[in-house]
């Protein structure tokens, strides 16, 4: 009924499911003693480019590595991501941020 209610069973389950099998090593940041509501990581990407790609065909997007500029390069961003997600068509801006 609240819809800022955590569901924390269903997301320990999706974060084991989806992210962990994915990104093993995320694991010892969100699980950790040391862990909190902000663990200190900076979004980047290794290669310093944002990636905002399909995982999966069971709908699991990214988009994320935007580092400082989230801000900035965020909101644009999932506005594109959102209507890839609605058509299924990735949008020609997408294309360039794929890392598979």
């Amino acid at each position: 009924d609240n819809d800022y209610e955590v569901n924390e069973k269903l997301l320990k389950e999706l974060l084991d499911k989806k992210v962990y099998s994915i990104m093993p090593k995320l694991r010892h940041h969100f699980e950790s003693p040391q862990s909190g509501s902000w663990a200190g990581l900076m979004p980047f990407s290794k290669d310093g480019a944002p990636t905002i790609d399909k995982v999966d065909d069971d709908g699991l997007f990214v988009c994320s590595g935007f580092g400082g500029e989230g801000i900035m390069l965020g909101p644009g961003s999932a506005l594109f991501l959102a209507s890839w997600v609605k058509t299924g068509i990735r949008p020609v801006e997408l294309e360039a941020y794929a890392k598979r």
